[in-house]
């Protein structure tokens, strides 16, 4: 009968094999602890604890229960979070022995090894997660059925570059995900939460700095990330490629993927048609400045008319003006409509676009 780790054994050696058979056990590993991260779940949010962690108090009242089930709560709280962190760890382990089989074996070898270890685990999490839904049952609980994520219209990839594993999960996380920082961003926190506080009383300003300053400093950063160690290098390596554009669609949250080239001629395009696109020339740099300014103008002369039913009021107050005054307003997102399998998506501008608008319009 073939099996992938002779095969392994007798052309690459034992310290191959043996690679290959941790390889498998890590994948065991991340299987079982996800499915136990899973059950531990479902119990918290069905409030029900385990038989295990349900304690037997050495003084039988109504205080020792209680006790006793903090207790039992607290202990499942830590099986969730000592979960997550053998998960992150065994999944760091598990791409570094990855890193050093592809160095090894031969692609083919590699791919087989792979859908043999997934294949193994796969029964392995089936086989653990009828034993999960059994004792859930046993337990009075219903499982909570999650619908269907089709995750492959998520990312679609219209460049000629390849997108590994990871880079195609970077991607379907969004633009707008979120990274773990290394340190806490004190001056961010500070400017919103004062940009937020502004229409508020001096008192009240005094009241919330004091609780964010007493916060802050008792605040320390994350020590984990939600970023693996591979998937931030796929996140840089998809930065250092200045061949491919990466923007947003116009509809759901699929992330579309283009040559550079492609994307550049796309724009060239469509500014060329002058039917609906209008240069903007020296005299006429900014128009959205100008009709910035008349609308300030207007608003000016609002505030400094009477109210109607109140001579002694001016038309509007001095926090409304400040809410509707304008300022530092720029022109309308550039957008670039695609055409894909009879639906449009829709790209907004990137920073390199405004290097690309001034080498059309730069004699003009």
């Amino acid at each position: 009968m073939f099996s992938i780790f002779r095969l392994i054994n007798s052309h690459y050696g034992s310290r191959a094999m043996k690679i290959a058979r941790d390889l498998e056990r890590k994948s065991y590993s991340i299987a079982k602890q996800k499915e136990h991260l899973s059950f531990n779940h479902e119990l918290k949010n069905a409030k029900v604890l385990p038989k295990s962690l349900r304690f037997t108090p050495p003084v039988v009242c109504r205080e020792g229960t209680d006790i006793m089930s903090k207790a039992g709560w607290s202990f499942l709280r830590l099986r969730i979070q000592h979960s997550h962190h053998k998960i992150k760890r065994k999944q760091d382990e598990y791409h570094d022995n990855l890193n050093i089989l592809s160095n090894i074996l031969s692609p083919e070898h590699l791919k087989d090894l792979q859908d043999v270890v997934k294949y193994n685990s796969d029964k392995m999490k089936d086989t653990i997660k009828t034993k999960h839904e059994q004792k859930l049952n046993s337990l009075g609980v219903i499982k909570n059925t999650e619908a269907y994520v089709d995750k492959s219209r998520w990312v679609i990839n219209l460049s000629t570059r390849q997108l590994n594993t990871q880079e195609t999960q970077i991607l379907e996380n969004g633009l707008n995900y979120a990274i773990t920082p290394k340190r806490i961003p004190v001056p961010k926190i500070i400017a919103s939460i004062e940009s937020g506080i502004y229409h508020l009383s001096e008192e009240s300003k005094a009241t919330i700095r004091a609780s964010v300053v007493n916060t802050l400093r008792n605040t320390e950063a994350l020590r984990t990330t939600n970023m693996s160690k591979q998937q931030s290098h796929a996140l840089r390596n998809l930065k250092k490629d200045k061949d491919i554009t990466i923007v947003p669609a116009d509809k759901g949250r699929a992330i579309v993927v283009m040559n550079t080239d492609d994307y550049d001629r796309k724009i060239s395009d469509l500014l060329l048609d002058k039917k609906t696109y209008l240069r903007i020339t020296d005299r006429r740099r900014n128009p959205t400045s100008k009709v910035e300014q008349d609308l300030n103008k207007l608003l000016r002369d609002i505030k400094s008319e009477r109210s109607h039913n109140d001579n002694n009021l001016p038309q509007i107050n001095e926090k409304l003006y400040d809410h509707l005054h304008s300022s530092s307003a720029s022109p309308a997102t550039f957008m670039v409509y695609l055409r894909f399998i009879s639906q449009t998506y829709r790209f907004v501008r990137l920073p390199a676009l405004f290097h690309f608008l001034r080498t059309i319009f730069q004699n003009t």
